[in-house]
């Protein structure tokens, strides 16, 4: 069970050279292979127009390699195409020519490479789009349960319980999902969790989610959904100090 910052990272080049195409292309499948598991898809085209029929049909990317100078539509036009579909995606131009710098940037590029490119500029271009990309996505984790592995987002996890070694996991979409038995002492499983400033640890069986606290008692914090979590004497006093310091509530704050 481990964090996940970036599940899914696609790359998507548009270059009507076919010369230039295959160089790149060969790059970016390097690149691909050095990144097993965090790089999932690589797919080129020699067409902007190729390339928006996929977009627009099946997938977008997270990441565009656009030449600038195409025929039917600039590079430009295709970026401005994909903004209108999303503000998330980078988009990084390829070009022969610097004078159609400030026109990328007004598109928001993340950066302007001029032709030849080589591996070492455009392998920290994309270096630099994957850890914005880490930066930008909710924090996963995924955990083993009866049914299977299933990745959930932290913020999606209201409490979890641990009952005779088997762990429950209460969503805000209202399921419980059941993971298998724990082999170690639920604080140890609940590490990644623990580490996060949000969730907290008021009974040995418990951890919660502040984020979804809505009463704090003298002996429970009362859940989004009606739940009621304990709180045990011995950790009443650290489990109210760290929700009161997340939200910037403590004396002194």
């Amino acid at each position: 069970m481990h964090p996940d910052n970036c599940s899914m990272f696609t790359i998507a080049l548009c270059d009507d050279n076919l010369k230039e195409n295959e160089k790149l292309s060969g790059l970016i499948e390097n690149y691909c292979e050095s990144h097993p598991g965090i790089v999932s898809g690589f797919q080129s085209f020699s067409s902007p127009t190729e390339l928006l029929d996929v977009v627009e049909n099946k997938m977008g990317f997270d990441v565009y390699l656009l030449d600038i100078l195409m025929p039917d539509l600039t590079g430009i036009e295709v970026a401005q195409r994909l903004r209108a579909k999303s503000q998330e995606s980078f988009i990084v131009f390829l070009t022969f020519s610097e004078d159609f710098a400030l026109e990328a940037f007004r598109v928001g590029a993340l950066q302007y490479l001029v032709k030849p490119i080589e591996k070492e500029e455009l392998f920290a271009v994309l270096d630099r789009a994957l850890t914005l990309a880490e930066r930008r996505a909710p924090k996963t984790i995924l955990i083993n349960t009866v049914q299977g592995k299933e990745r959930i987002p932290l913020s999606s996890i209201v409490f979890v319980e641990c009952r005779n070694h088997i762990l429950s996991y209460h969503l805000s979409d209202g399921r419980a999902l059941t993971g298998r038995t724990i082999r170690t002492s639920f604080e140890v499983a609940m590490g990644v969790l623990l580490a996060e400033r949000n969730f907290i640890h008021p009974h040995k069986s418990f951890i919660i989610n502040a984020d979804y606290v809505e009463r704090l008692t003298a002996q429970t914090f009362l859940m989004a959904g009606g739940f009621e979590v304990p709180i045990t004497k011995s950790r009443y006093a650290q489990a109210r100090s760290k929700y009161l310091q997340y939200f910037d509530l403590s004396p002194g704050n």
